[in-house]
């Protein structure tokens, strides 16, 4: 049977392995956060796979405004009839976007992937495979083998090399993992940090 994991849960695994953006979970508009503006606030919810497509991803300037979009969240929930567990505040991260997933193939087992991120991701489709586990010198061929070399540049690639040859590890770590999707993964010159993360199980 497959089960998959809300959003604050499988970040909450995956920062055992790799930096996550830092955040704080809050169940009310009364709670205060320590977190820097600009941030992002994302409502958690096993209905809720990918807050972005559901409208449950917003960006709050100022204490004000994140206590409208937790009104807005919240009014939307009921609307849709979704229970929300409570709202991830993530601080905002500078840095070039990527797209990292496993997915478990009948034929070759865990493969994992490496892709552009970004709003456009889907329609560009610059993606990359390969099997698990691997290298880090594995790692480094498959960013080479994306299409879009210029968002290698200026950044610390081997942070990225790093985080790909770790997590192409985790499904001998993570029991009965069937898909991960790290969307996105921002790198800059200092480090690859993961602003989102969804587990599957089976």
């Amino acid at each position: 049977m497959t089960k998959v994991l809300n959003k604050f849960d499988s970040e909450k695994i995956i920062s055992k392995y790799l930096p996550i953006a830092k955040h704080q979970m809050i169940t009310s508009k009364n709670e205060t956060t320590k977190l820097k503006f600009p941030l992002f606030a994302k409502g958690i919810a096993k209905e809720i796979p990918h807050a972005k497509r559901a409208g449950f991803l917003k960006k709050a300037g100022t204490d004000k405004e994140l206590k409208a979009i937790i009104l807005e969240m919240d009014k939307n929930a009921k609307k849709k009839k979704i229970k929300l567990d409570g709202i991830l505040l993530q601080e905002q991260i500078q840095g070039n976007e990527f797209i990292i997933g496993i997915k478990k193939d009948f034929t070759f087992g865990h493969v994992i992937m490496l892709g552009i991120g970004g709003s456009h991701a889907e329609e560009i489709k610059d993606v990359s495979f390969r099997l698990c586990p691997m290298s880090k010198l594995e790692a480094k061929k498959m960013a080479q083998d994306l299409k879009n070399q210029a968002l290698l540049k200026g950044i610390n690639t081997d942070k990225l090399y790093s985080a790909l040859e770790k997590i192409s590890k985790l499904p001998s770590t993570i029991k009965n993992l069937k898909e991960l999707d790290i969307n996105p993964i921002f790198v800059n010159e200092k480090d690859a940090i993961v602003v989102d993360a969804l587990i599957v199980l089976e």
